[in-house]
């Protein structure tokens, strides 16, 4: 399990860098003036915003288990969280929305949202304390 655990705070720690240059990247277009079309100006605040509130918690998810702290399954499990709400504009726009977001690609984040609620969710424990009670003998 230690092993899911890394691989999937590595793809955290790529997605996190996909979307601290997405903010960086709205920050520049915006400071240069660029005046042409473009999907970042249309809410450069929004985008810049909701870029690094969902980057900061994949990122620190990496920096916790590379450094095996005991916090990584919880930065992991909100994480995972983020990525299935990057999911969510069905439910405030609709399905002509969704279906664009799915055709678009972008469900492979939710997936991997899915993949790190298995890898950092505290079922693990849960299942390790059941087992435990089971084996141990009755006085």
């Amino acid at each position: 399990m230690r092993k899911s655990r890394v691989v999937m705070s590595y793809v955290f720690a790529l997605f996190s860098l996909v979307l601290f240059g997405t903010a960086f990247r709205t920050i520049w277009i915006v400071s240069i003036g660029y005046s042409g079309v473009h999907p970042y100006l249309e809410q450069p605040r929004f985008v810049i915003i909701s870029a690094l509130t969902m980057a900061i918690p994949l990122g620190m998810t990496w920096w916790k288990v590379l450094r095996a702290e005991g916090s990584a399954d919880r930065w992991g499990f909100v994480a995972s969280v983020l990525l299935l709400l990057l999911g969510t504009p069905r439910l405030r726009f609709g399905w002509s929305v969704y279906w664009q977001y799915v055709r678009s690609g972008l469900w492979f984040f939710m997936v991997f949202g899915v993949l790190g609620l298995i890898v950092f969710g505290g079922w693990r424990r849960q299942v390790a304390r059941s087992s435990v009670a089971k084996n141990s003998p009755e006085p």
